[in-house]
């Protein structure tokens, strides 16, 4: 299984034109930690968080919405603690 950083994440819709960075720093500020995904790579998680993100669009971005949607998609979040 490979483990994809959330900071890897949060770079990752920083960057995205359509998706605004303070929404890309808000889910890195709540999920601290790691989704996996079994066979997944770094741009399954990217197209995922995406279509999350997108389909809150006109809505307050809500953090239970997004890992619900990530969850459906097959996505586990494994919290770990800052050092």
């Amino acid at each position: 299984m490979k483990k994809i950083g959330i900071v890897l994440l949060a770079l990752t819709l920083a960057g995205c034109a359509t998706i605004e960075r303070h929404i890309a720093a808000h889910i890195l500020s709540n999920y601290v930690g790691v989704w996996t995904k079994e066979g997944a790579t770094q741009t399954d998680l990217a197209r995922d968080a995406s279509t999350c993100v997108m389909k809150q669009k006109g809505s307050p971005f809500n953090e239970i919405v997004y890992r619900d949607c990530m969850e459906a998609a097959g996505w586990t979040l494994t919290p770990y603690r800052l050092k």
